[in-house]
């Protein structure tokens, strides 16, 4: 039997970190927030990796919508209810 991590014990209390996400789907940018699953957690890092996955596997989407970064008023709702600090543009 595996250990859990400190890091797997604070997501499990939580239910489960939520991570900004940008990807491509049917040719298009999009973003999303997803809420991961605490038990799809290892794997969901695992096969970040990979290159290519259904991130609906690893989680509950939160928000997501079409482009390359959210609105603003997107960006200062996820901070002011979950807490999340969404990365800037490169």
């Amino acid at each position: 039997m595996s250990e859990i991590t400190f890091v797997q014990r604070l997501i499990n209390k939580t239910g489960g970190e939520i991570r900004f996400l940008t990807a491509r789907e049917n040719g298009a940018e999009c973003w999303f927030y997803l809420q991961l699953s605490p038990e799809q957690f290892a794997d969901y890092e695992k096969n970040l990796r990979v290159g290519s996955m259904n991130i609906r596997d690893y989680g509950e989407i939160l928000e997501s919508g079409w482009g390359e970064y959210p609105p603003e008023d997107m960006v200062i709702y996820m901070q002011q209810t979950y807490g999340v600090i969404t990365p800037e543009l490169p």
